[in-house]
C-alpha cells in the first residue's frame, strides 16, 4: 500500500495519468517523458540518427536493429532447437521453456497424477482443480 500512498503531484499535462510523490520527481517525469528536446538526448545510437533521454530507452530501441546485432550481444537467450524461435531475456525462461522439448514435468499435483513444466501451471491446477 505504501507504493501508492503519498503521491499528490499531478503531471496536469493532457492525456498523462501520473501522479508523484515529490516536486522533483514530477521535474524529472516531466523531463524525461514530454521534454521533446534534443539537448537532453544523452544516448545515441551507433546505427541511427536516434538519440535517447536514458539507457534503458536505448536499449529499448537497439530492438530496432537487432537483425544486424546478435542475439548474444542483446542479451538473449535463445532456444537451441532447430525450428524453434523462442528467446528471452532470462536465463530461467529458457530453462522452463526447454522442458516443452524435452517433457519434463517437475511440478507434481499431490492429490492426483496430473504434472506439468510451471510452477505456475500447478498453481492453478491446485486452485481450481
Amino acid at each position: 500500500m505504501y507504493r501508492h500512498a503519498g503521491k499528490k503531484y499531478k503531471c496536469g499535462l493532457p492525456g498523462c495519468p501520473t501522479v508523484l510523490r515529490t516536486a522533483s520527481e514530477l521535474k524529472y517525469h516531466r523531463s524525461l517523458v514530454h521534454d521533446s528536446t534534443s539537448t537532453n538526448r544523452r544516448f545515441p545510437c551507433g546505427q541511427c540518427s536516434y538519440a535517447a533521454k536514458t539507457m534503458s530507452q536505448l536499449r529499448r530501441h537497439l530492438v530496432r536493429h537487432e537483425d544486424s546485432m546478435s542475439d548474444e550481444k542483446l542479451g538473449y537467450h535463445c532456444c537451441p532447437h532447430s525450428g524453434c524461435t523462442f528467446r528471452t531475456r532470462f536465463g530461467f525462461h529458457l530453462r522452463r521453456h526447454m522442458r516443452l522439448h524435452t517433457g519434463t514435468k517437475p511440478y507434481k499435483c499431490r492429490y492426483c497424477t496430473y504434472a506439468c513444466y510451471s510452477l505456475t501451471g500447478a498453481k492453478v491446477k491446485l486452485k481450481f482443480g
